[in-house]
C-alpha cells in the first residue's frame, strides 16, 4: 500500500511472492511500477496494480473479506507540523487497523512512518491502538529506523522521521 513506483512491490516478487497487488492513488506511479516488474524480469499481468485510496482500497478488501499473507504499509508523511501531531495518530492508528484486518491470522504486517512530529514510542502506541481496534495484536519481530547515513544530532529527535515495523498478526 502506498506503492508509488513499485520498489517494495518488486522486492516481495524478488522474494518469492507468486503475487503481489501494488496499491497507490496516483496512476503515473502504478504504471511506473508495472514499467518497474518489467525491468525486474516479472510479468506485471501475473500480479495486480490498482489507482486507488489506500483506506479506501483495504476497508474494501476488509468488507470483502479478503486476506492477504503480507501487508506493507509504506505511507508518506501524515504530519508536517507539531500542531498536526493528533491527526497524523489517528490515522496511523486507523490505516494500520485496516492493515491488520486483512492480514490473515500469523500472516506479517511491514509498517512504515517517515512523520517525524510522530516519534518511534509514539508509533508502536499506535500500533497497539491500532491492534485493540481491530481485535488483533501485533507481535514485533523487527523494528528499524534510518541507516548509518542519516545520523540523528542528540538535541534534535524529531530527525529520527523513518520508523519500521515487521510484526506477526494475530487473530
Amino acid at each position: 500500500c502506498f506503492a508509488y513506483t513499485g520498489g517494495f512491490s518488486v522486492y516481495a516478487a524478488r522474494g518469492g511472492a507468486t503475487h503481489v497487488t501494488s496499491v497507490d492513488i496516483a496512476a503515473d506511479a502504478i504504471g511506473d511500477a508495472q514499467v518497474n516488474f518489467e525491468r525486474n524480469g516479472f510479468d506485471p499481468r501475473d500480479h495486480a496494480f490498482a489507482v486507488a485510496d489506500v483506506f479506501e482500497y483495504l476497508t474494501r478488501a476488509r468488507d470483502a473479506g479478503r486476506t492477504f499473507d503480507v501487508v506493507i504499509l509504506d505511507p508518506p508523511s501524515f504530519a508536517r507540523t507539531k500542531s498536526s501531531q493528533h491527526a497524523a495518530l489517528r490515522a496511523y492508528t486507523r490505516l494500520n487497523a485496516l492493515g491488520m484486518q486483512v492480514t490473515r491470522p500469523g500472516g506479517l504486517l511491514a509498517t512504515a512512518s517517515c512523520t517525524s512530529q510522530v516519534g518511534p514510542d509514539a508509533f508502536r502506541d499506535a500500533l497497539a491502538q491500532a491492534g485493540a481496534s481491530a481485535d488483533r495484536r501485533l507481535l514485533i519481530l523487527h523494528e528499524a529506523g534510518q541507516p548509518l547515513d542519516h545520523p540523528v544530532p542528540a538535541y534534535f529527535p524529531e530527525g529520527r522521521y523513518l520508523k519500521f515495523v515487521v510484526g506477526e498478526v494475530v487473530h
